[in-house]
Order: structure tokens, then C-alpha cells, then sequence
């Protein structure tokens, strides 16, 4: 599934717009269907640790913050939510960090981002599935409309709109 992906999105039959209408799909869903007793929150505190260092690299920020997103839908006890959600995150790597890449001010939003990620987690691991959705939504259409803005303004996207 990862090679195919990555294909349609090297050959542009895939667009960001598509990756976002997927991923949220799949964590919405996750989150909504999620258990706290499911979650490995010893793991995803560590790797929110890690991701805590402002000095960390663009490219290794985003590895973490994929694998977040993958340990987040466990929660829901889905293996293949989780596989689907590992296969996306491998094909779509490229693609997001070039995006990040051309953001203004990385560090204002990885700082945005990794305060989105507690918020999640705590909602997760409370037990409030809604709640926690309605942030992964946030999170991630925010994340696409930011990244999708900077790559109009570089002139790689025509509408930032179609993100």
C-alpha cells in the first residue's frame, strides 16, 4: 500500500487533498472508537518527549510525528486502522516534509504541533473520544491548510484551497 501511494502522489493521481480526506477518516474513527485501557501511553509520553526538543530536526520531528499519529490509532484496537495508518505515514514522508519545508517559521508551528499532540493524548487517555477527535480534526486540517498555504506562496500549488 505504501508504494502505491507514494506513486499516485509522485504521479499526482493522489493529491494532499486526498491524503487529508484519508487521514481523517481513519484517526476521526479511531479516536471516536478508542479505549484508554488500549493505549500505549508510557510509549507515546516518550515519544512526545522526544518530539519536546525545539532543536530537533524538521525530518525527525515529522518521523515522530507520524509514529504519534500510528500509536494514537492503536487506541482503537484496530490492527488494520493502525496498518493503514503505518502504510500512509511511510508513503506520505516526502510529500510532508517538502511541505515543511517551506513553511515561514518551523518553529512556531512544530511549537503549535506539539502542544496539539498533549491535548490529544490527555483526551485520549481521559476517555473523551469526541473531544479528542474534534482535536485530531483541528490538528490535521490546520496542518494541511498552513502547509498548503506556503506551498502556494512558493508557487507549488495553485489553490492552497484544494488542500
Amino acid at each position: 500500500m505504501s508504494l502505491s501511494v507514494s506513486l499516485q502522489l509522485a504521479t499526482r493521481q493522489v493529491a494532499p487533498g486526498d491524503v487529508l480526506q484519508v487521514r481523517l477518516l481513519l484517526e476521526t474513527w479511531a479516536a471516536n472508537h478508542s479505549d484508554p485501557s488500549r493505549g500505549d501511553w508510557g510509549e507515546i509520553e516518550h515519544l512526545l518527549a522526544r518530539m519536546d526538543d525545539p532543536a530537533l530536526p524538521v525530518s525527525e520531528f515529522l518521523k515522530l510525528d507520524a509514529e504519534f499519529h500510528v500509536l494514537a490509532s492503536r487506541a482503537a484496537d484496530n490492527p488494520l486502522i493502525s496498518t493503514l495508518m503505518d502504510a500512509l505515514r511511510i508513503a506520505i514522508f516526502d510529500h510532508t516534509l517538502e511541505r515543511a519545508q517551506r513553511l515561514p517559521d518551523w518553529g512556531a508551528t512544530s511549537g503549535r504541533l506539539r502542544r496539539e499532540h498533549h491535548e490529544v493524548t490527555i483526551a485520549l487517555r481521559d476517555g473523551r473520544r469526541e473531544h479528542a477527535a474534534a482535536l485530531l480534526e483541528a490538528h490535521i486540517r490546520g496542518y494541511y491548510a498552513e502547509t498548503g498555504a506556503a506551498a502556494e506562496a512558493a508557487g507549488v500549488l495553485p489553490n492552497a484551497t484544494a488542500i
